[in-house]
């Protein structure tokens, strides 16, 4: 079981957290400094040196980094190290713009290492457990990422890495994995093909899930308990600030998630940047101020949620994320979120989770089709009943959303699965992003 005093020791760190934050921020802008980077020319533009960091109020002042910097700076241009320093190179998916390139050191991938399988361990992973790793091994940090933690742990890895669905229900049946790692979408993916071949999933030796690259809702979790007769954990991470392993759910609330303060300093924004009282919503906030190879400074991570509650050095816990403020959508001069229409289906269990919204262009109207299928199993309802459950989710989406969606609703399996993220929007208005993935 884990070691409370992996995480309590930490506060034995400094006594004063201040000035353990003030210290650790401005040995990471004096790293910045000292690599001459183009992110260390932002920095001067800002007035801003390691000298200027005496405070909490000092840090809550510096600049913020964002994904354009890491556009105007493609592809090495944030990096504080030479690359000769540099032992491992991954990326962002790039689904929308070119990939952000994150780099790590030999002392970056040992505190990744660290982090991954502190997360791991919480949740009860041991070394008798066989860990089936199905997170893509390209430039996405989910894979090697993940495999760092399991290995440390002494559990026995199945690099799986993703697609090929069938070879990978003959991995799981035949080597016996009792801990799955994936994304949310894949394990759907997993249980509904191990119906087809006769495989009950739910009776395998899964025992634990950690899930995580995409969002995804309580009813989603729900179903993916009750489908593979699992615990699913989710566990944050994004590429810009480590990859896997920046936090965990907690074991006791799964609507929250313990970010781990002793590596990163966690705030929330508004839209227009400044600071939100603990307790209020807002877009989360994240300096990873003990990497070496990129250490970023106050990183809008679009992530929106809000702080629940603060224990020093051994974690802040935030809300579950279930929303990005990149992902919002101007429907009728309405600003709405995907997350919103998921939140709308968590009400109906007659639905599942999987869902598309299809937004096009009628004149000068915007028109909205949701697509959506019926849950498992729910085959036999008679068209009346269809009927009713359409008309009642239209209108829940409009009480809660303020805008009409057309329904269609399908039977199980229709809609197109995905081995990776999900694609949850296709918007076909004129200069619109189509390419939105949950």
């Amino acid at each position: 079981m884990f070691d409370n005093s992996v995480i309590d020791g930490k506060e034995n760190l400094c006594q004063d957290l201040e000035e353990y934050y003030v210290n650790c921020i401005a040995n990471a802008l004096k790293r910045i400094r000292v690599g001459g980077s183009d992110y260390q020319s932002k920095l001067l533009d800002f007035g801003v040196s390691n000298h200027d960091v005496n405070s909490l109020r000092d840090i809550n002042s510096l600049p913020f980094t964002t994904k354009k910097d890491f556009q105007e700076n493609y592809p090495y241009g944030l990096f504080a190290v030479p690359l000769s320093e540099v032992v491992r190179l991954h990326s962002s998916s790039g689904t929308k713009n070119r990939p952000k390139i994150v780099g790590y050191t030999k002392n970056d991938i040992r505190n990744w290492e660290t982090l991954v399988l502190r997360c791991l361990m919480m949740h009860g992973l041991s070394k008798d457990d066989i860990v089936h790793n199905s997170f893509g091994y390209g430039m996405f940090t989910g894979g090697l990422g993940l495999q760092l933690g399991v290995e440390a742990s002494g559990a026995t890895l199945v690099p799986a890495s993703s697609g090929n669905t069938r070879k990978q229900i003959d991995l799981l049946r035949d080597l016996k994995a009792t801990v799955l790692l994936s994304t949310p979408s894949f394990a759907m993916h997993l249980s509904e093909q191990s119906e087809k071949l006769n495989f009950d999933i739910s009776r395998s030796p899964l025992r634990l899930g950690f899930m995580g690259a995409e969002p995804w809702p309580v009813n989603m979790k729900q179903q993916i308990e009750k489908a593979l007769g699992i615990k699913a954990v989710n566990i944050y991470g994004l590429s810009e600030i480590m990859g896997p392993g920046v936090g965990v759910e907690d074991p006791n609330d799964s609507d929250s998630i313990i970010l781990w303060s002793d590596h990163f300093y966690v705030e929330i924004v508004n839209e227009e940047g400044e600071l939100v009282p603990d307790g209020c919503y807002g877009e989360l906030v994240i300096t990873s101020f003990l990497k070496e190879a990129l250490p970023l400074i106050r990183y809008r991570t679009g992530d929106i949620t809000r702080i629940v509650k603060r224990k020093g050095l051994s974690g802040v816990w935030v809300e579950r994320i279930a929303s990005r403020s990149d992902d919002m959508l101007i429907v009728k001069g309405v600003n709405m979120f995907p997350s919103q229409v998921e939140t709308v289906l968590c009400d109906f269990p007659e639905l599942s989770p999987y869902y598309l919204l299809e937004i096009e262009k009628h004149g000068f109207s915007d028109h909205v089709i949701l697509n959506v299928e019926l849950s498992r199993g729910k085959y036999n309802f008679e068209r009346s009943q269809i009927y009713d459950i359409s008309e009642r989710l239209r209108k829940s989406l409009k009480d809660d959303l303020g805008v009409h969606i057309d329904i269609k609703i399908f039977n199980p399996g229709v809609l197109e699965r995905c081995e990776s993220k999900r694609k949850t929007v296709n918007d076909k208005r004129e200069n619109a992003d189509s390419s939105y993935i949950a």
